[in-house]
């Protein structure tokens, strides 16, 4: 039997002589990042070089405006294909995922049928049982609007995709804070009395002291309550 023949493709977006830094701005995640430069999300944040930021920051999808990112240099990839034939190549594309649960006086708005806005394209679904959207969105979608009618009453938010600031940051506690209902006014990034004024009330809810200081219970209920899914306590009266 004949050996057909065959060819080699090296393929390759872009190359350059040494790794590049990215200087995060605001609004800018991971999944928005790799995709200027033709990476998939997890091809950037485990790069050897961004392990210094690995350590500073949990969530690769809540960066802070002045982080520097590494973009590591392309590596060619060489493909044996015969000839006389097409042969297709496709990019690995992951696109990011937008969540966020809808509560009213602390409980999820389950079964809620939703729509998200994006780019001008209507993406439409319903909460599951915690109340939670989700849906895909492009890399590179920057804001959006949610609509959705319960009890009645119709709603509209704003949301602004990858806005939110880590909580190891002021302005991330005070954007936090405000999703669920504890207004701390724009956030500014100082601990100033209005923010230590919703802090109090955050911390009467969960039953913690309330001296309006970012102690390490207050900020661990933060996370709990805001980044994951969660009930939130009896008395709560706060609106995610």
């Amino acid at each position: 039997m004949p050996i057909p023949p065959i060819f080699s493709t090296t393929g390759y977006n872009r190359r350059t002589d040494m790794p590049q830094k990215h200087v995060v701005a605001e609004g800018e995640g991971i999944s928005k990042i790799s995709e200027q430069y033709g990476f998939a999300p997890a091809t950037v944040w485990n790069a050897p070089e961004n392990q210094a930021l690995r350590e500073k920051r949990e969530d690769p999808n809540i960066l802070f405006p002045g982080d520097v990112l590494v973009i590591p240099d392309k590596q060619p990839k060489t493909l044996t294909r015969e000839t006389g034939k097409r042969h297709r190549f496709r990019k690995v594309d992951v696109p990011p995922m937008f969540e966020l649960q809808l509560l009213n006086a602390g409980q999820p708005r389950a079964q809620i049928a939703y729509t998200l806005t994006v780019d001008g394209k209507k993406l439409q679904g319903t909460t599951d049982d915690e109340g939670m959207v989700r849906q895909f969105i492009p890399a590179k979608s920057q804001s959006g609007t949610l609509e959705f009618t319960d009890q009645g009453e119709t709603h509209k938010l704003e949301i602004d995709f990858g806005g939110m600031d880590p909580l190891t940051e002021i302005k991330g506690v005070q954007k936090r804070l405000n999703n669920l209902g504890f207004p701390c006014g724009t956030p500014d990034g100082t601990l100033n009395a209005r923010t230590q004024q919703a802090l109090q009330m955050f911390q009467a809810v969960c039953g913690l002291p309330s001296t309006g200081a970012l102690d390490e219970a207050t900020l661990d209920q933060l996370k709990q309550l805001h980044d994951t899914p969660s009930t939130f306590p009896d008395d709560g009266d706060g609106e995610e």
